[in-house]
């Protein structure tokens, strides 16, 4: 299926919303590209939203949608504004557009409200990921996991993402035994190389080896994966630390020479180490 087939309920929705006349439009038409909406200087040109689907990178597929006025007056009006606070309701992203010559007043002030009260799941994911990248494993676990309390659409990128990397800040700030819950959303996440590897590190830090090494096994039978290595020779070495740990020399280099020269496993190869399970659980990639 190709990212223009992909379902709008597979798809990020990014909402562009804010008062009469502040700019969304603009916005929306250089974001897309296209002139997807009508641009005015009378107020109120938007009166129905208005959608396009597209690829947005790195998002992937989304859905933009432009909405009517926040402000909008009369009985009409009052009927658009229940329309664009529908729409709030299947928003991944919203975008505030504020005029800058106005600045921030009781409609800007009342969307934000709104926004913080919808407690869009998309927010706590990127505040998951920017703690994550800074390696303040804590506070990106507390975000993922309020991201995660939301129902859902599994098959989005965004959500795929946040659960991977809510499984490798786990195991990064030493939450080993709670990533082992992952084991009870393998049949969701569980059809790629990149989970089926990582269920292989949680394993492996769970000194559950035999789960582990058949959880690497299964992510090299993969084609492609998103992180590089782990359907080849990531996985293979992993499974060489395994059985180096576990004290079987030769089926450690059996798997190390599959690794196609990757450094840690030529290395290995090298010094001949073998270790002991507690080291074991602390090594891997």
């Amino acid at each position: 299926m190709g990212l223009n087939d992909t379902p709008s309920g597979e798809r990020i929705h990014i909402g562009f919303f804010g008062r009469r006349n502040a700019g969304k439009s603009s916005v929306v038409n250089a974001v897309t590209g296209q002139e997807l909406a009508v641009v005015s200087d009378t107020k109120g040109t938007t009166t129905d939203p208005v959608s396009k689907a597209m690829e947005l990178l790195p998002l992937g597929p989304v859905m933009i949608i432009d909405t009517p006025g926040f402000d909008d007056k009369g009985h009409l009006g009052e009927l658009r504004v229940r329309k664009t606070k529908q729409i709030l309701n299947r928003t991944d992203i919203a975008v505030l557009v504020i005029d800058a010559t106005e600045g921030i007043k009781q409609c800007e002030e009342e969307l934000l409200a709104i926004f913080k009260e919808k407690e869009i799941p998309y927010i706590y994911y990127q505040l998951g990921k920017s703690y994550y990248m800074e390696k303040d494993y804590n506070n990106a676990c507390d975000f993922f996991s309020k991201g995660l309390s939301f129902d859902l659409e599994p098959k989005l990128e965004y959500v795929i993402d946040m659960v991977e990397t809510y499984g490798y800040a786990m195991l990064n700030c030493g939450k080993v035994q709670e990533a082992l819950s992952y084991t009870s959303i393998y049949d969701v996440f569980g059809n790629s190389a990149d989970f089926k590897f990582l269920m292989g590190l949680i394993y492996m830090k769970n000194a559950m080896f035999d789960e582990a090494v058949n959880e690497f096994q299964k992510a090299a039978e993969y084609k492609e994966s998103r992180v590089e290595g782990a359907n080849s020779y990531l996985a293979y070495y992993n499974i060489g630390v395994i059985y180096e740990c576990l004290g079987n020399i030769g089926k450690a280099q059996e798997y190390y020479k599959k690794c196609n020269g990757y450094s840690k496993a030529v290395e290995r190869l090298k010094n001949g180490r073998h270790g002991n399970l507690t080291k074991c659980r602390k090594t891997g990639v």
